[in-house]
């Protein structure tokens, strides 16, 4: 059976150490075996066969499944080892290092101040991974579902492939269910099933083509003559359009909520001297109408007041409905006179401030996006916005990483 389906960027790499975006994501936990994977919402062993922590919950011990590569080679608790090493690597780049420093010496490598050989992520033997916390961690297991932590082995990466690897399907050390048979950028990426893959038996799919469609009406259009089988981030107004079909078992339906957010992302070491001001900072971050935003803008969303968004479960609860959102509450100041006591507070005082807002890429709705702050913050605070805009998803997440920006859109997903 054969899937189509779009890719809504073109992806710079399929390097799992640089997999940070929905888009590489997607592809990469296709094409590589985490410990862990969800299935049907319940945490499951995947490359893992069973494990075990220590008393203390410092030591986690993964005894490792029969699994192979696409290539017929075997996988190897060492290939763990590296890929984790790669995720603290200043020289990969990683953009979620931060969320594994609880791996005891991952900070220090990825800060300058140790070695690759301290991260505590060792191989006992080819079948046995054992890794070391700086601290208990009841969720460390829900993390070894991230697509960071897939294996590589150490010859992929040696010397300078270490900053290269990634860039072509031909090198992909591959584990997962699927293997990435065809990768032309700007175009397409074709999945093909893993024979060699520890579960290949319960695999149902045997290709899935991955179409780039970075415009949304595109996508429609496809999905509307049959182009392509799955349509993900509907809008209201395109469900409408739907729904008879919905509702006559045409077009399955599969909806829930999204843990997931967007942001304005702000650059603390603006060169300018704008952004490095809390009060300016601030004053950005209300002058605009979220409500508007998330019901005309993005027609498909809920204006958010905090960082963790609804649907995000904390035990057998619901997060925001056990916490206040922060941001009502910076809300009930005046964002105008935020502005110019932070403006002189940097020696500005009476002037026109004029800053630059880094779009994501060319699309339009990037671009509505993008218009809307301009407008909202041009007329709530008296400034000027200019809009600069990245090539593609991945230009823009590299810019965003090197601190080339003074603000934009970014957002995170779970």
């Amino acid at each position: 059976m054969k899937v189509a389906t779009v890719m809504l960027s073109d992806p710079d790499t399929l390097d799992p150490g640089r997999a940070d975006d929905d888009q590489k994501n997607s592809i990469v936990l296709e094409a590589q075996e985490t410990l862990f994977r969800y299935i049907d919402g319940e945490l499951t062993e995947a490359g893992c066969e069973s494990y075990e922590t220590s008393e203390d919950g410092l030591t986690w011990t993964f005894h490792l499944r029969d699994n192979k590569y696409s290539d017929g080679e075997e996988v190897k608790a060492q290939d763990y080892v590296n890929s984790i090493r790669r995720i603290f690597d200043p020289e990969v780049n990683c953009h979620n290092a931060g969320i594994f420093y609880c791996i005891a010496g991952g900070e220090a490598f990825n800060t300058g101040a140790g070695s690759k050989e301290d991260v505590g992520a060792v191989a006992v033997d080819d079948k046995t991974l054992e890794i070391t916390l700086v601290e208990p961690i009841p969720y460390f297991a829900q993390l070894m579902t991230f697509s960071n932590v897939t294996p590589v082995p150490e010859s992929k990466t040696e010397g300078e492939k270490n900053s290269s690897y990634g860039a072509t399907a031909e090198e992909l050390a591959q584990s997962g269910p699927f293997y990435v048979s065809e990768w032309t950028r700007g175009s397409k990426v074709v999945l093909k099933k893993n024979e060699n893959y520890w579960d290949a038996k319960n695999v149902k799919i045997d290709e899935i083509e991955m179409t780039l469609a970075q415009d949304e009406n595109t996508r429609q259009q496809l999905f509307d003559q049959g182009q392509i089988d799955v349509l993900r981030n509907i809008d209201s107004e395109y469900l409408d359009q739907k729904q008879k079909e919905v509702d006559a078992g045409k077009v399955q339906l599969i909806s829930g909520p999204q843990p997931r957010n967007s942001y304005i992302c702000f650059n603390n070491e603006d060169p300018n001297g704008v952004f490095t001001n809390e009060k300016i900072r601030k004053a950005f971050a209300i002058a605009f109408d979220r409500e508007a935003y998330a019901t005309q803008v993005l027609d498909s969303n809920k204006a958010a007041y905090g960082e963790i968004p609804p649907g995000t479960a904390i035990g057998t609860d619901e997060f925001r409905d056990l916490y206040p959102e922060p941001m009502k509450e910076l809300l009930e100041q005046d964002a105008k006179q935020l502005l110019e006591e932070g403006l002189k507070e940097i020696g500005k005082e009476g002037e026109t401030l004029e800053v630059t807002f880094l779009q994501r890429n060319a699309d339009n709705e990037t671009k509505v996006v993008a218009e809307f702050y301009q407008n909202q913050w041009e007329k709530n605070l008296g400034v000027k916005v200019n809009i600069e805009t990245a090539s593609d998803n991945s230009s823009f997440n590299n810019q965003v990483s090197k601190g080339l920006y003074q603000v934009c859109e970014t957002g995170w997903g779970s």
